[in-house]
């Protein structure tokens, strides 16, 4: 049998491979557009959410929550819903407050309000104070001023001190003085430090010297010492003979940051402290004030010193101060 090389032109020409090249990418075009209709779809991030929040070890759908970004918000609303179960909306509540978008401030402050679960319902609060913005100021005040949870009411002060704003000032003023609950007391004192509004210096002042509560006693403490005002020189130095070993230690450190020269002495003479925390606060304390009067009464502290923290903060302290402790390389 013999064979012959036909003479025809191939079929595989550039006209015909240009063609079947544009069909396939029209084809997969089609595709990818279809999956992304079906990966941005509401029910495909409802089951993403539910197996996340139930899931916690599945890493994938977490990850593709993350990929969906902004688009992930409204399923997230939704999932807020008394209907899905509380391991659901506490996730929705979390990924709602990372994504920061504006649209979810109504639906977590309804579920800041009114959820089943104190733990859902904090954090809600934790949430808006993610997103932030004027919008989340008056919900939280309003959480403060009237919630039932304590729960809430607390970690509203304690949002409204870190968001600043000071339309939250009088109402966190009021919850020091009248709340029934202690720690949201506590809350409200840590928080009015961290807003600039003097009149405030008062009742902390007020708080640190008369107040049970040791808790409240050394958020106080705390507060004061962010506060450039020396009013609460005396009462922080009152307060380094507290009968609670953090009231003595944070009004230390407060005068520290104060930097009061009459702060000196009293801080000298409570390097006696039986508590070595105390004595380390009181070491940071005079090492920010870099006054000679220091040197001495440290130096004799390293002699006979046996906690190594307080040592080490002695040592730098002197260093600040220019002056090398025996045995120390310069």
């Amino acid at each position: 049998m013999s064979y012959q090389v036909s003479n025809k032109q191939s079929s595989d020409t550039p006209a015909r491979r240009f063609v079947v090249g544009l069909v396939v990418v029209v084809l997969v075009a089609i595709g990818v557009a279809r999956l992304v209709s079906y990966l941005t779809d509401e029910p495909y991030i409802v089951s993403l959410i539910r197996q996340a929040a139930t899931s916690p070890l599945d890493s994938t759908a977490r990850a593709s929550l993350k990929e969906l970004g902004s688009k992930a918000v409204e399923p997230l609303i939704a999932a807020l819903s008394k209907d899905n179960g509380w391991k659901v909306r506490e996730f929705a509540v979390e990924q709602l407050g990372q994504l920061n978008d504006a649209r979810a401030i109504g639906p977590l402050v309804e579920v800041m309000n009114n959820d089943a679960l104190s733990e859902v319902r904090t954090k809600a609060v934790r949430a808006l104070k993610n997103i932030g913005g004027e919008a989340v100021v008056e919900p939280l005040i309003a959480a403060l001023r009237a919630h039932s949870d304590h729960a809430v009411r607390r970690t509203a002060a304690w949002k409204l001190g870190e968001l600043g704003d000071l339309r939250a000032v009088v109402p966190l003023m009021d919850a020091l003085q009248k709340d029934r609950n202690e720690r949201v007391r506590a809350s409200a004192a840590l928080s009015l430090g961290q807003i600039d509004y003097k009149p405030a210096n008062k009742l902390l002042i007020a708080a640190l010297t008369n107040e049970t509560s040791v808790e409240i006693r050394i958020n106080a403490a705390k507060a004061l010492g962010k506060k450039d005002n020396g009013l609460a020189v005396a009462p922080l130095i009152q307060a380094l003979e507290d009968s609670n070993l953090n009231v003595r230690a944070f009004a230390a450190s407060s005068l520290g940051h104060i930097g009061d020269n009459r702060g000196i002495e009293p801080l000298i003479e409570t390097l006696r402290d039986d508590v070595w925390f105390v004595r380390h606060m009181v070491v940071g304390a005079l090492g920010s004030f870099k006054d000679r009067r220091s040197v001495e009464p440290l130096m004799r502290l390293l002699e006979h010193e046996d906690n190594e923290d307080v040592r080490d903060a002695a040592i730098s302290a002197l260093k600040q101060m220019g002056h090398n402790p025996p045995g120390e390389n310069k």
